[in-house]
């Protein structure tokens, strides 16, 4: 019979698991990038002492289970579209700013080009889909 489950954790990974926590939590509150998160993520995954642990644990923000994470301004929470479609012929399209994208998506561009630029787009929660055609397009 298979004891892994069973097993009781040590001190070191029961450790790891809290601040693997935290980190998501922070990161998922905005107190942290991309970038930081996968920095402060690599290391807690790899290091093999506490000290370093608990380090990295006390300079995190210590988020209660109630708080709400902050509501991003990206999020289309209105009248979502189930589908759309964006086509472009020996010409050019482009979606920046804010602007909501559909549900599913299709992309049409022949001899022309499309930009799409999400950095201000109203999402809406869940899954967007994207389906691209290009002939002869950039």
């Amino acid at each position: 019979m298979d004891d892994t489950n069973n097993r009781k954790q040590t001190p070191i990974e029961e450790l790891r698991q809290k601040v693997i926590k935290k980190l998501e939590a922070n990161y998922a509150h905005g107190f942290m990038n991309l970038e930081e998160f996968e920095k402060q993520l690599e290391m807690v995954v790899h290091t093999t002492l506490l000290e370093d642990l608990s380090r990295i644990s006390a300079n995190l923000e210590t988020i209660s289970s109630d708080r709400e994470a902050p509501r991003s301004n990206s999020v289309n929470t209105g009248d979502i579209e189930p589908d759309g479609t964006i086509f472009c012929f020996m010409g050019g399209v482009k979606r920046k700013g804010k602007w909501s994208p559909a549900r599913n998506n299709k992309v049409f561009s022949l001899m022309g080009g499309i930009d799409l630029d999400f950095s201000e787009a109203l999402l809406p929660p869940g899954e967007t889909v994207f389906d691209f055609f290009c002939m002869m397009s950039g």
